[in-house]
């Protein structure tokens, strides 16, 4: 089994895939309320406890991460930020690691697209969207769920966003596979 992690101090999505590349389950940790957790060290005890389950149900053998956000987007992201999240990926990181006994293995999140939805066409298109339809349609037992307005709820995103992680990470170990039979 594969784990993918879209790791974010709000929300976390987790995903595991068999190794056919078939979903199996896809979870989203809310850590937003910041009047809940004390730091990012309490935030992070509750993705623990997630991935604690994960280890009881399922022989996870590879853990891919989200890579941390590198550069300045216009706008969006500040030295803070980056440094926060930088942060909090490491946390998270660790705890894999040590709870999974592996090493996990950060994926950029533009490159685990295009492995996995092929070339993305820059149409002004939000990326995320696009994500969760590709998503959509090729795993039918993905669960989506709506807000009042008609968009997606809050966790939909992160979970899409694990799940093509993972799926980078299998397109990854078959490429290993193919390059040692060679």
């Amino acid at each position: 089994m594969i784990l993918g992690l879209d790791v974010s101090t709000t929300c976390t999505g987790l995903a595991v895939i068999d190794k056919s590349g078939k979903m199996v389950e896809t979870y989203s940790v809310d850590t937003k309320k910041q009047e809940m957790f004390e730091n990012h060290y309490s935030r992070a005890s509750l993705v623990l406890a997630y991935l604690k389950k994960i280890k009881r149900e399922h022989n996870i053998e590879h853990v891919f991460i989200e890579d941390k956000l590198m550069v300045f987007m216009d706008g969006k992201s500040k030295a803070k930020t980056l440094s926060t999240l930088a942060f909090y990926n490491g946390i998270i990181s660790w705890i894999c690691f040590d709870t999974f006994n592996l090493n996990p293995v950060h994926i950029n999140p533009i490159s685990a697209r295009s492995r996995v939805l092929g070339k993305i066409v820059r149409d002004g298109k939000d990326p995320k969207k696009r994500v969760i339809e590709y998503i959509l349609d090729n795993e039918p037992s993905f669960v989506v769920s709506y807000t009042r307005q008609g968009n997606y709820a809050a966790g939909v995103s992160d979970m899409a966003d694990a799940l093509v992680i993972a799926k980078a990470g299998l397109s990854i170990l078959r490429e290993g596979e193919e390059k040692e039979k060679e």
